[in-house]
């Protein structure tokens, strides 16, 4: 695991702001996994846009109401049964350990949400967050094919930016607040990744609140990693 970490510069008046935050990166060993949930995503992506059709909405991402962002409520790949999925899961699950043992941190109970990002020539993903309230935790995004692109994010309060080169097999930790963004996306084939939410809210929060929507009988449950 290798953690990045972030700062203000030092403040000089009362009022200045100041900010700290941490990305942690790791990559997968198994190419074979990477190979075959691109594989597995793209074989479901048909079925999820047709059984969710009209569904959703792309949370400022800008890649449009009918496309597997779109649809990240709807299904959760934590959740899916392939051996393949379920290999991805535990890496994430190992990897989150590893974050939090980094700063000292116990482990609570965590939820998460996990979904695909599928986009092709031209598209990109635009400026959002994934939640700044005051049960923001971790999110974070798994490489599965792209060719040339990287991920943005920005500072808080003076609004600058660095950029994270995107590179097949690599999981990135970051705060669910940070605001972030990709470059446009230029190939012949589909640019896939993996994004997803964790979150430590109570279970009653969890039962009445998603990120500003309230749930419906369509909605995948959260799964409970640790």
């Amino acid at each position: 695991m290798n953690i990045g970490k972030f700062y203000s510069k030092p403040k000089h008046t009362f009022f200045s702001p100041s900010w700290e935050y941490y990305l942690g990166q790791a990559d997968v060993n198994n190419p074979f996994l990477v190979n075959d949930l691109k594989a597995l995503i793209l074989h479901k992506e048909k079925d999820i846009l047709t059984q969710f059709a009209g569904m959703g909405v792309d949370a400022g991402t800008g890649v449009g109401a009918e496309s597997m962002t779109a649809k990240y409520r709807f299904y959760n790949i934590f959740d899916w049964k392939e051996p393949v999925a379920v290999a991805y899961t535990e890496f994430v699950k190992e990897q989150y350990k590893m974050f939090l043992k980094e700063f000292g941190l116990s482990i609570p109970p965590t939820w998460g949400r996990c979904w695909a990002n599928v986009l092709r020539n031209k598209q990109s993903i635009k400026s959002h967050n994934h939640g700044c309230d005051s049960y923001s935790y971790l999110s974070g995004h798994f490489v599965l094919a792209t060719q040339n692109t990287g991920t943005y994010y920005q500072n808080p309060a003076d609004l600058t930016w660095h950029k994270e080169e995107n590179i097949p097999g690599r999981l990135t930790f970051f705060p669910s607040y940070l605001q972030h963004w990709t470059d446009e996306y230029t190939g012949g084939e589909e640019r896939i990744t993996l994004a997803f939410d964790l979150y430590v809210a109570d279970e009653e929060f969890r039962k009445t609140n998603h990120y500003g929507y309230f749930h419906d009988e369509h909605d995948a449950p959260e799964i409970q990693l640790l």
